[in-house]
């Protein structure tokens, strides 16, 4: 009996072990006045346009992993939130009525994939970003709020902590609920 229950004890931490941890995404507490952006509510299409910060260097090379990264999870959040969403290679000068562009200004991440970690273990270092996303509206562009986004990992979380792939879907699930306000 004793075997059974080691046996059942160790299928449930490899079941536990195999489904990996999920992104914690960190921002500061959010006063009154910033609970919500104020999105206009005919809001239809969100862009977002992915802009490296002043100390990144662009021509990284894994800058274009992270957009890539970026796509398939905006892509991702943008349809269980029922809005359409587009990731921009560059900022438009006007956006049409009933649009929201929310600017993601990229300070600083360290790109960690999934199979990096698997091969190298603890070894491959922890993934994060930190970000700043303004938020736009028709008419004129006017600004109508900011957020801070921060996320990281953890060696002490093993091999199936959160690495970027993970931490840029939890960020793009938050921008999107931003916008669409549900």
């Amino acid at each position: 009996m004793s075997l059974h229950r080691s046996k059942l004890s160790l299928a449930l931490v490899v079941a536990v072990a195999l489904t990996g941890c999920a992104a914690s995404v960190s921002r500061p507490t959010a006063t009154t006045a910033q609970a919500r952006i104020a999105a206009p509510a005919a809001t239809s299409k969100l862009f977002v346009v992915l802009v490296p910060g002043a100390d990144l260097p662009k021509t990284d090379a894994n800058w274009e992993a992270l957009r890539e990264e970026w796509q398939t999870s905006l892509a991702s959040a943008a349809a269980a939130q029922q809005v359409d969403v587009a990731l921009l290679p560059r900022e438009p000068q006007t956006i049409a009525p009933s649009t929201v562009l929310a600017r993601v200004t990229v300070n600083d991440y360290r790109y960690v994939s999934q199979a990096k970690r698997y091969g190298l273990g603890v070894m491959a270092g922890n993934a994060y970003m930190d970000l700043d996303v303004e938020f736009f509206s028709a008419p004129g562009k006017q600004s109508i709020g900011t957020r801070k986004f921060s996320t990281s990992s953890s060696a002490w979380q093993g091999v199936f902590s959160a690495m970027t792939p993970k931490q840029v879907e939890a960020v793009a699930s938050e921008i999107v609920k931003e916008v669409a306000q549900k």
